[in-house]
């Protein structure tokens, strides 16, 4: 993300006002941690439309699933 933004894809003139990544304790509950399930949330402002895309990406031991 950060070379993107590097590269001007997103709106922002730092960082953290053009995208985030969040996989922590409030993305993933214990419970997913013990069945094997990752959960990544990625934001981000592209340049059009002018609204953050938010992604929700989970991770089940050995799969992908968006």
């Amino acid at each position: 993300m950060h070379g993107l933004f590097l590269q001007g894809a997103f709106q922002g003139r730092k960082p953290e006002d053009a995208y985030f990544v969040k996989c922590d304790k409030e993305t993933t509950i214990q419970n997913d941690i013990n069945l094997g399930i990752v959960n990544i949330i990625v934001g981000f402002a592209p340049l059009k439309p002018a609204e953050f895309v938010i992604l929700k990406i989970q991770q089940i031991a050995g799969q992908i699933a968006v």
